[in-house]
């Protein structure tokens, strides 16, 4: 698991070159990125004026029998509190475009809840062009599959399939039990 810190484009504007061009790519005026250094707990965190903040949601549960849990965590308010926090977290994002995938990971220094520093961690880019052939041929050939399953002989071939593991299940079961007698003899 994770959490989430957002942080406004133009704080991470002329840090590096490189975050320039990330963030070139990103539409939005904010940036969401993860980062596994603080609780973990699928938490929304930000940047504000150079202060970290966390999101605090307050729920209730709601029972509803249509829901397929029988019901839900519905939010009542969010409250933003400030989190004075020392320490240093890597957080990090991978970005697909049409021409360009990129994986970054910034590094920020938080002294007493305010960013002392922001820098680039790690970044690293490729073209997507061999993604997006991988892609195509992946959706070519479920569509492929879809349509075989439509087919009468895909039909019975699935049939056939669920009756072998059916039969599978009982030879396991025979042979377990058979191994337990063996154990009793």
């Amino acid at each position: 698991m994770f959490d989430n810190i957002i942080i406004s484009k133009s704080r991470l504007l002329g840090i590096d070159e490189k975050i320039n061009k990330y963030l070139s790519l990103v539409e939005g005026e904010e940036i969401s990125l993860q980062t596994k250094d603080f609780d973990q707990a699928l938490a929304t965190y930000s940047i504000e004026n150079d202060s970290l903040t966390y999101k605090k949601n307050n729920c209730e549960w709601v029972s509803d029998e249509n829901h397929f849990l029988k019901g839900y965590m519905k939010i009542i308010s969010t409250e933003t509190i400030p989190h004075d926090i020392t320490t240093t977290i890597i957080c990090y994002d991978d970005l697909q475009t049409e021409s360009l995938d990129v994986s970054i990971d910034l590094k920020i220094v938080f002294i007493n809840g305010k960013v002392d520093e922001i820098s680039l961690f790690k970044y690293e880019e490729e073209d997507s062009a061999p993604r997006l052939e991988r892609e195509e041929k992946i959706a070519k050939k479920i569509k492929k599959q879809i349509a075989f399953s439509k087919t009468i002989r895909g039909k019975c071939q699935r049939k056939l399939g669920n009756i072998l593991y059916k039969i599978s299940k009982i030879f396991l079961l025979i042979g377990s039990q058979i191994q337990k007698l063996s154990f009793k003899l």
